[in-house]
């Protein structure tokens, strides 16, 4: 989810929402609760190790692209989603034959 412009209350809560959610957010401003340490920990670092999402803050819409295109890269690898193999394309009497 990326939101570069608006980074209001309800923003703010939707992200936290996905981020818990194991999404990856990145908004164009800092968010206001960044004035405590604990939860720029929590919805950073350790919600990561729980969910796998975390909140990113970037204000440079190219900046925020790239990080956006190298998360999916990195999981596309991970998943082996990059791996190019043979694919068949079966018909219906293909497909009574596999059962």
């Amino acid at each position: 989810m990326a939101a570069p412009e608006w980074t209001g209350e309800e923003a703010v809560a939707a992200a936290h929402c996905f981020v818990a959610s194991g999404f990856y957010v990145v908004l164009g401003h800092r968010l206001y609760t960044d004035g405590s340490d604990d939860v720029s920990r929590i919805f950073g670092v350790e919600m990561e190790d729980l969910t796998g999402g975390r909140i990113d803050c970037e204000p440079d819409p190219a900046v925020a692209a790239d990080k956006i295109l190298d998360l999916s890269n990195t999981s596309a690898m991970r998943l082996r989603m990059n791996v190019r193999k043979e694919r068949k394309l079966f018909d219906m009497k293909s497909r009574r034959e596999l059962q």
